[in-house]
């Protein structure tokens, strides 16, 4: 899958990265050009898996403002745009996820 992190902040944290998670772990952490995501700029790879992004969802709950769109399908998280504290500047988070598949 692509995870995006779109914000005023480092490319190294931002993305977009194609991540592959294999038995629960994060496997793999790559810009779209192939190479791999790696430093203290990348943050916690565990947050760019979609139990990573439930449990920011769930950390979200008493946000100024909480957004999700969920795929109908599989019920992935796909958008999550968070503004957690009304009328602050530069505090809003979005993650946007494309591309999610399993593989066998």
């Amino acid at each position: 899958m692509t995870v995006d992190r779109p914000c005023f902040c480092t490319a190294g944290f931002r993305g977009p990265f194609i991540v592959q998670v294999r038995n629960g772990n994060v496997a793999s952490v790559e810009t779209l050009e192939g190479v791999p995501a790696t430093g203290n700029g990348l943050g916690d790879v565990s947050a760019l898996t979609v139990p990573g992004i439930f449990d920011l969802i769930g950390r979200s709950f008493d946000a100024h403002r909480l957004e999700v769109q969920f795929n109908q399908e599989n019920g992935v998280p796909m958008l999550v745009q968070i503004d957690r504290i009304a009328l602050a500047v530069d505090d809003e988070s979005t993650v946007r996820v494309s591309g999610f598949r399993v593989d066998n």
